[in-house]
C-alpha cells in the first residue's frame, strides 16, 4: 500500500504555481492520493488535459482533490469511458477554496452530469468545505445562490 497525501494546514507559497505530474503509473501500489488540482492537472478549461488514466495507476481507491478548478468536471469525464481501468476506486472528495479554484458554490449547487455518471460506477463523490469557509446558508435546503443569476438574468431581457 502505498499514500501519497499533502498536508496544507498552512499555505505554503510553492502551492502557488504547482506544474502538473506527468505521471504516477510507476506507483503501483498507490491507493490513496491527495493533491491540489494543479499538481495533477492544469486548470484552465482551454488547455490540453491529459486522461486520468494515463496518469493515474489503477490501484487508487480515494481520490481528495484540494482545491478544484471547475475543469476537473471535465479530466472526470474519463472514469466513465475505463471503468476497468479505475475498478477499486470507490471515493473522490472535492476541497474546493475559493481563494484557490471554484468555490463550494460551484460544485456543489451548479448541476454536474458528471457525478451522476461517477455515482452509477459505485463511486461515491463528496464535495466538502473547510469550516472556515462555512456560510449559514448552506444549512438551508432551499438556499441556491444561483437563483439571483437567473433573476438578473431574466430582468436583462
Amino acid at each position: 500500500m502505498l499514500s501519497i497525501g499533502v498536508c496544507y494546514h498552512s499555505v505554503p507559497h510553492f502551492f502557488e504555481k504547482p506544474s502538473p505530474v506527468s505521471t504516477l503509473k510507476h506507483f503501483q501500489n498507490l491507493w490513496y492520493l491527495s493533491l491540489p488540482h494543479k499538481a495533477l492537472l492544469y486548470a484552465s478549461a482551454t488547455a490540453m488535459q491529459p486522461a486520468l488514466h494515463t496518469i493515474l495507476p489503477p490501484s487508487i481507491q480515494e481520490r481528495h482533490i484540494d482545491w478544484p478548478h471547475i475543469s476537473i468536471t471535465s479530466a472526470l469525464q474519463d472514469l466513465p469511458l475505463f471503468p476497468g481501468h479505475f475498478s477499486d476506486l470507490h471515493t473522490i472528495t472535492l476541497w474546493p477554496r475559493e481563494y484557490r479554484g471554484a468555490g463550494y458554490e460551484a460544485f456543489k449547487y451548479r448541476d454536474h452530469k458528471i457525478w451522476a455518471k461517477i455515482e452509477e460506477l459505485g463511486v461515491d463523490v463528496n464535495v466538502c468545505y473547510d469550516e472556515l469557509d462555512y456560510r449559514t446558508e448552506w444549512g438551508d435546503s432551499d438556499y441556491d445562490p444561483f437563483v439571483c443569476e437567473i433573476v438578473s438574468f431574466l430582468e436583462d431581457l
